[in-house]
Formats: C-alpha cells, sequence, structure tokens
C-alpha cells in the first residue's frame, strides 16, 4: 500500500520492489541449498576422519575444515543474500515513509492524549 494512492511512480516503484524481492527470494533459496549440501558433506566427512570428536555446531570452523579438504573452495561464495542486495526505496519512498511513519506517530500521540486526558 502506498501512502498517497496509486500514481505511476507508486505503481513503478511497488513493481521494482516486486521484482527485487522475487530475486531475493530465489537468491535465498539458492544459498539455503548450497549450505544444506555443504553442511551434509560435513557431517558424512565427520564421521569418516579422526577428528571425529571435534566440534562441528559452528559453522565457520565447519567451512574451515571444508576449505582444507577443497583448496579451491572459496567461503564467499556462499554470502548469506540480504534483501538490500536487491532492492533500495527510492528518495521518493524513503521520505513517504518517514511522513507516514511520523504522521501516524502524531496522530497516536494527539489521539492518546485525547483519551488518557
Amino acid at each position: 500500500m502506498h501512502v498517497f494512492g496509486g500514481s505511476d511512480k507508486a505503481i513503478a516503484e511497488k513493481k521494482r520492489h516486486d521484482l527485487a524481492e522475487e530475486a531475493f527470494d530465489r537468491a535465498n533459496e539458492r544459498y539455503q541449498r548450497e549450505r544444506a549440501k555443504l553442511l551434509d558433506w560435513i557431517a558424512s566427512q565427520e564421521k569418516s576422519k579422526e577428528k571425529a570428536d571435534q566440534d562441528f555446531s559452528v559453522t565457520d570452523a565447519s567451512l574451515k575444515r571444508y576449505g582444507e579438504a577443497h583448496p579451491d573452495f572459496d567461503a564467499s561464495q556462499l554470502k548469506k543474500p540480504a534483501f538490500s542486495d536487491f532492492y533500495t526505496p527510492s528518495k521518493e519512498q524513503q521520505a513517504n515513509k518517514l511522513l507516514f511513519v511520523g504522521g501516524g506517530g502524531a496522530a497516536v500521540g494527539l489521539a492518546a492524549g485525547y483519551f488518557f486526558s
């Protein structure tokens, strides 16, 4: 829902946001699949290595061990996607959000003052 109705700019902003959200969801799903595959591999290796007593609950230690077994592995490939990598609100959208939040806060404050005084 847009603060000032369905103007062309608001509709374009919503479409841009929705496309970014879809791309973010796809990237997040891919990240979760790859992370699960990596953790499955680590778990299978844990059973077959002499260092089975090492604690693999910490993902960083697991990634380090995987890197030792696979020198060509780059842990930065598993960067968890953030929505901000796909979408940043326009200046106008940010200003409208601040206006909406500020106006809403003022309205709630006035209403609370009226009813509780």
